[in-house]
């Protein structure tokens, strides 16, 4: 309506329309809309910056509690490797467990676990207490991932999904079936451990890929937890 008006009395006064007009009207239009669109831009980016804040203030402590379940599971499994010990705790001025996220930075942790089952003498009991942290820690993480407002960012809950910690505890499946098998036949009958060895071997790849992609959460997870950046953010 105020535009109607502008246009009617523009023209009551003699105004027109012609090829001038236009000359002297876009240049200037031009201007002010890119003004526009710059203040636009820079009101935008203000506000999602508040809302940022907001959003990390309200995690802020949800966020330094989950940056320690992520480390203590690393400690957990780097000291099940004989990678950490624990008197290293002592040293950890904070009591969050920097040390080991430090360290897990650092390591192979597929091929440090295989070197170790390879030498174990209860290959079964040694998967299965690998498995047992990773289920134990995994569950205090999920729930505390879901009390992140408004949500947790949904690439770090898949990435910490029960399916790799289901694939590292099939593994035990290998000497498990060593056992029943060797109990079943004669003694001269039954499969040497150099056999089992081999069978780990052959059936570890798909194995070695998960507990890196499992490395690889653990190691996101402490780095979003230590930004304040684990909730999910629309602007």
């Amino acid at each position: 309506m105020v535009a109607l008006l502008a246009i009617v009395a523009f023209v009551a006064i003699g105004g027109s329309f012609d090829k001038t007009f236009w000359l002297n009207f876009l240049p200037g239009l031009m201007e002010n809309l890119a003004a526009l669109a710059v203040a636009i831009l820079v009101i935008e980016r203000i506000l999602a910056k508040g809302r940022f804040d907001k959003l990390a203030q309200a995690n802020a402590t949800q966020s330094k509690f989950i940056f320690l379940l992520s480390n203590r599971l690393a400690y957990l499994l780097l000291n099940f490797l004989g990678l950490a010990n624990q008197n290293e705790i002592s040293n950890d001025a904070e009591l969050n467990f920097q040390f080991a996220y430090d360290r897990l930075k650092g390591v192979d942790l597929a091929t440090t676990f295989y070197a170790k089952l390879v030498k174990s003498e209860d290959k079964q009991t040694f998967i299965e207490g690998f498995v047992k942290i990773l289920r134990e820690q995994h569950e205090g993480i999920w729930k505390a991932l879901d009390k992140i407002y408004p949500r947790p960012d949904p690439n770090l809950k898949s990435m910490h999904s029960s399916f790799g910690i289901g694939m590292v505890d099939a593994l035990a499946i290998i000497p498990k079936s060593y056992k029943d098998a060797n109990q079943e036949v004669r003694e001269e009958d039954r499969l040497k451990p150099e056999h089992l060895d081999l069978l780990i071997k052959i059936g570890y790849p798909p194995i070695r890929q998960e507990l890196q992609n499992i490395q690889e959460a653990i190691i996101e997870l402490s780095e979003k937890a230590s930004e304040n950046k684990l909730f999910i953010s629309f602007d």
